[in-house]
């Protein structure tokens, strides 16, 4: 394929897609036929190779052909070395690598930032671990490591380490600046996990893929500042978590995906655990979650601090137990879409139960859009609660729900202000306070037209993840924003001095503007090419495609 050098520099000038392929000089502009790749990191080449158990650690290593045989003598030979370096993984297929401790790699060498050790596969996803009663990876105490499309599968079974992919903590030192992507897991052990940080910090996950785990897919316990961007869960049904942040301070989903029926498709509890701290946050934005039971945030109030769930800019769809349920003292729901949540429990799309504790509480339900739940939000105290003052901004929302549903359940406490919003059906307001009403309209027509997405339609595809021009949502919301969420182009979230999340939207498009794909990496037959239970497919399954991106998307201005 013949690429316009012009179009890449000026596509790579304003932080597009470059397009991939074979660049020239001049050429027409192939617009309607380039492939978009999303490549968030690009590893460096390799200065070592590795192939396990095929190797000879007699070898130099300096060639595919010359590959060592172990980590452990690779980690020897390039763990003094200065500067950044890459040991690439040979491709093929390794069984039941052990070197320490059941696992294939496990150090503790301790590398400045800045000068990382790479571990690559030498063709993405061509390098595939199998293990059994075994685990991949463990950096705990490490410091200072990436990994780059490697594939690790389990087999499900009950033995070996809890942990496929691990960093935490050995004698008294954490796991740091340990960086994965691109990587695919899958088959994880029962009531263990598949990405686990533990007692760590400055963690990151970027386009990573997770399926078939048992417990937690993703995993942060104990960790500060870590993030997850453009990574994927598919539970298949288990009884799982397919993100779980615990007592984790700073953690930030940006543009996840979860799809799946696990019971929790997102379990965060955010408890005080870390001294010296007054904010304890977990944040969730530009993300989907799909066909799971619950989106299972949690804030518990400790020692005088404020906890809390933020969600910005997401969608949930077909969510059978809840939407997005939150227990704690602040919960955000800010330009979120809930579409068909809360089928079989009874529980609201929005399902905000506050902790006991006494203080403050704050409800911030803004710009947000509710389509046929039977339950659209509902706000429960626990029984035997000490009196306590809620801060309640409940702005310029859409809520339709089924004609027997309730739209808005203030859960008897009463004093919600429905500020500029449109509500289905009056009478199936409960417990609030009607003279609070400022601006709202009491509708029977639906205020959801167009592409947006029809709640008469159980369809899921006709719903998309943005809100189109000419729809009655466009601008509606507090301060001229769209009513609902609009997720066309990536979320990049920096930290500021103290390491607390500061987002940021960027104009790099997040799917691909010719094929409507959400970013990922190459298919391995059996793990994630099965349609339906698979991320390559996740945005016929939404109705993206090229025909309903917006006119011009991805394209330079």
């Amino acid at each position: 394929m013949l690429i316009n050098a012009k179009a890449v520099a000026e596509r790579r000038r304003l932080g597009l897609f470059p397009f991939s392929g074979e660049v020239v000089e001049n050429g027409e502009d192939p617009t309607d036929e380039g492939e978009w790749v999303a490549d968030a990191i690009t590893p460096p080449e390799p200065t070592r190779y590795v192939a396990p158990g095929d190797g000879d650690d007699s070898a130099d290593g300096t060639s595919p052909g010359n590959a060592w045989n172990t980590f452990g003598k690779a980690f020897s030979e390039m763990g003094g070395l200065s500067g950044e370096q890459c040991l690439g993984v040979v491709n093929g297929e390794y069984n039941d690598i052990d070197e320490a401790d059941g696992y294939a790699i496990k150090t503790q060498i301790q590398r400045d930032p800045g000068e990382r050790l790479w571990i690559r596969a030498l063709d993405e996803r061509q390098a595939i671990f199998n293990v059994t009663n075994k685990g991949f990876s463990d950096f705990s105490a490490a410091r200072g490591f990436n990994m780059w499309g490697i594939v690790v599968l389990g087999d499900g079974s009950s033995g070996g380490p809890a942990r496929i992919i691990h960093c935490g903590l050995t004698g008294g030192t954490r796991a740091s600046h340990i960086g994965h992507y691109r990587m695919l897991a899958a088959f994880g052990p029962p009531d263990r996990y598949l990405f686990s940080a533990s007692v760590a910090e400055d963690i990151e996950y970027i386009e990573c893929e997770a399926y078939d785990g048992y417990r937690h897919m993703f995993s942060n316990h104990r960790t500060e500042r870590t993030t997850y961007t453009r990574c994927y869960a598919n539970t298949r049904g288990g009884d799982n978590s397919a993100f779980n942040a615990y007592r984790a301070n700073d953690t930030i989903l940006q543009n996840c995906i979860i799809d799946g029926t696990g019971r929790w498709a997102s379990q965060c509890e955010d408890l005080d655990f870390f001294p010296g701290l007054t904010s304890l946050r977990t944040l969730a934005y530009g993300g989907m979650f799909f066909g799971f039971w619950s989106a299972n945030p949690n804030g518990y109030r400790r020692s005088g601090r404020h906890t809390g769930s933020v969600y910005k800019h997401m969608l949930f769809i077909d969510g059978t137990r809840a939407g997005a349920y939150s227990e704690s003292d602040h919960g955000h729901w800010i330009n979120v879409t809930f579409y068909r949540c809360g089928q079989s429990s009874g529980r609201a799309a929005a399902h905000i139960r506050r902790f006991r504790g006494d203080g403050a509480t704050m409800v911030r339900l803004r710009n947000c859009a509710f389509l046929a739940s039977p339950r659209c939000a509902y706000n429960e105290r626990d029984s035997g609660d000490i009196p306590y003052e809620v801060i309640r901004e409940i702005e310029h929302n859409n809520y339709w729900g089924s004609d027997a549903s309730d739209v808005w359940d203030a859960g008897a406490t009463g004093g919600y202000d429905l500020i500029q919003s449109n509500v289905r059906d009056s009478r199936r307001l409960r417990d609030v306070d009607l003279r609070d009403h400022v601006g709202s309209n009491h509708i029977s027509s639906n205020p959801f037209t167009g592409k947006y997405g029809n709640p008469d339609d159980h369809g899921a595809g006709h719903t998309l993840v943005w809100v189109p021009s000419g729809n009655p949502q466009k601008g509606a919301g507090q301060g001229g924003d769209d009513i609902g969420c609009e997720i066309l182009y990536r979320m990049e979230a920096t930290r500021d001095g103290n390491g607390h999340p500061v987002e940021n939207l960027t104009n790099i498009p997040l799917w691909n503007p010719v094929t409507g794909e959400f970013p990922r990496g190459p298919l391995v037959s059996g793990v994630n090419n099965i349609g339906g239970g698979s991320l390559f497919d996740f945005h016929e399954r939404i109705g993206v495609s090229s025909e309903t991106l917006p006119d011009g998307y991805g394209v330079a201005e």
